[in-house]
């Protein structure tokens, strides 16, 4: 992967306490930006202040990547009203929810300014636009100046024969005449461009909020939705960046040679049958990122006329030829090479029940489990073969918890046990009285998660409770010899054979976080969580 290369990275924030001396390389986070506030130009590069960090566009590279020097000193959560770059210092200049601060790019903490008006009096967000001249900054504060020492950080008096023609003002949401904001001469590819709001081919809207002219005469808008568009003084040709996935919460992900598949599903982020109901729309729901390229696209509702409830409950890479989407109403089969080649399939064409929970493949065949039951798609004939397997042991009233498979052989967790199913054979064999949540096969060995976890031999079919202190266990993963336990907020890595542990916490940087899911990515592991994608390159430490 080309990690090291970031596109777009997430601040970490680390104490005395984490695991290890962190590189920062071994951290990244993939994120929407939220709405775009502020736009500051420094030395070759474009800074954009947004709702969930600044980003930064670099004029050697021609792309627009989340700062991870510069939001570093920065928590995750902080809210940025204005940025600005002072060149005289050479200090990046913010103000946020949680006060006004400076750093030197390259650094990795910020100072706070120090303020001569009291702390209770003090209101940031009364802070509408940070500009500079001399060794001054200048924050606008309700209908007053405020002079700051740029190489200090101190509150000053006002300098003598100061003019405030002579400020270079950054430009900023909460000081801008958005009457001034007139894109309607120009034009973009697949966009309709009004005065302020821009229009996709779907329908969708977005206001442009911010405005700011480089020094190299580009035209920079910011939008309320995080989309960042670039003009040109002579050219009436925008480019518009799509920046992040359609949603921070994800909770299904999946991936091949080229391109990551995200999602955010209702009912896998509460668990509550109540999230069912959803009236589809004109929006995306499935965000679709090439990591070498950093190009972003979505899969929208409304390329998929079938579509009745689009929550999605799981994504799959079936045979690197297909992207199956269970949904909370039907199962999408969407060509890898041509998106708008699909199937879907659904109850009335044989599914076992409405809701897809999760997809497996072998042999040319895809098996859809539903809470009812697991039913057999066939690729080469698109149709549903059986409804129901588990019909044949007159099983089709039994809940499905989870299912895997392995060389011909599908397991499956039901509130009736343990059962294993030949494929070529048809034959089932009850291998466990257990009721596991959660199943997975690694090297042999069946894993389950009950109100314990267990290890099945195959073979001889002997449970053993594996003993580990972690508390709380929503779900695992199998990485290399190693186990993640996610318990929600936290995670917990475990040697299966010493029973060593390190567990990963808000010192790690897992701050007011929820982790919905681990997927192991080899040397890496991907965390998907309520904040964005976090991958980890968990390698460099316990191989």
């Amino acid at each position: 992967m080309l990690r090291k290369t970031s596109i777009l990275f997430f601040m970490i924030s680390l104490s005395i306490c984490q695991n290890f001396a962190y590189d920062s390389d071994d951290w990244y986070v993939v994120r929407k930006p939220g709405p775009i506030y502020s736009i500051t130009e420094g030395p070759f590069k474009v800074y954009f202040a947004a709702e969930n960090g600044i980003f930064s566009y670099d004029d050697l590279s021609d792309s627009i990547e989340y700062d991870y020097e510069l939001n570093q000193g920065l928590n995750y959560d902080e809210m940025i009203f204005a940025v600005h770059y002072d060149l005289y210092s050479n200090q990046i200049w913010i103000a946020t929810d949680k006060g006004v601060f400076y750093k030197n790019p390259i650094f990795t903490t910020f100072s706070e300014v120090s303020f001569d008006i009291s702390s209770d009096s003090y209101n940031s967000y009364s802070i509408s636009a940070i500009g500079s001249v001399d060794n001054y900054i200048i924050l606008k504060y309700g209908s007053e100046y405020v002079f700051i020492d740029s190489f200090s950080g101190s509150q000053t008096s006002v300098p003598l024969n100061f003019d405030s023609n002579r400020v270079s003002w950054s430009s900023c949401y909460y000081d801008y005449n958005l009457d001034d904001i007139d894109m309607s001469a120009y034009y973009a590819d697949d966009w309709i461009i009004g005065f302020r709001m821009i229009t996709d081919s779907y329908g969708n809207q977005e206001s442009v909020i911010v405005y700011f002219e480089d020094s190299n005469m580009n035209y920079w808008f910011g939008t309320n939705q995080g989309k960042i568009i670039r003009g040109y003084k002579y050219s009436r040709k925008l480019d518009i960046y799509n920046i992040g996935p359609f949603s921070n919460s994800i909770t299904s992900v999946a991936n091949n040679s080229e391109n990551w598949f995200l999602s955010s599903g209702r009912f896998r982020e509460s668990g509550k049958i109540e999230n069912f109901k959803y009236n589809k729309s004109a929006k995306p729901f499935v965000s679709i990122w090439n990591e070498y390229s950093n190009d972003w696209k979505d899969l929208n509702e409304d390329m998929f006329y079938q579509l009745n409830n689009p929550d999605v409950n799981c994504i799959s890479n079936i045979d690197n030829r297909f992207l199956g989407i269970g949904l909370m109403d039907g199962l999408i089969i969407i060509s890898m090479d041509d998106y708008k080649k699909h199937y879907f399939v659904e109850k009335s064409n044989g599914l076992s029940s409405e809701s897809v929970f999760k997809i497996e493949y072998y042999d040319d065949q895809i098996f859809i489990m539903s809470e009812k039951g697991v039913s057999v798609y066939s690729l080469e004939s698109q149709f549903v073969i059986q409804k129901n397997i588990l019909s044949q042991i007159d099983m089709e009233d039994s809940v499905v918890m989870d299912m895997a498979i392995n060389d011909g052989v599908l397991y499956l967790s039901t509130k009736s046990g343990l059962i294993e199913y030949n494929i070529y054979k048809k034959e089932f064999v009850k291998i466990s009285d257990i009721v596991f949540r959660q199943i997975k096969f690694d090297d042999g060995a069946l894993y389950g998660l009950s109100d314990n976890l267990w290890i099945i031999d195959l073979l001889s079919y002997d449970e053993s409770i594996l003993n580990f202190n972690s508390g709380y266990i929503r779900n695992f993963e199998l990485s290399g010899g190693y186990m993640w336990l996610n318990s929600g907020h936290s995670m917990t890595l475990v040697n299966i054979e010493s029973k060593e542990e390190w567990k990963y916490d808000h010192n790690d940087g897992f701050l007011d976080v929820e982790i919905f899911d681990i997927k192991n990515d080899g040397d890496w592991i991907c965390i998907l969580t309520n904040n964005g994608l976090i991958f980890y390159n968990w390698s460099n430490y316990h191989y």
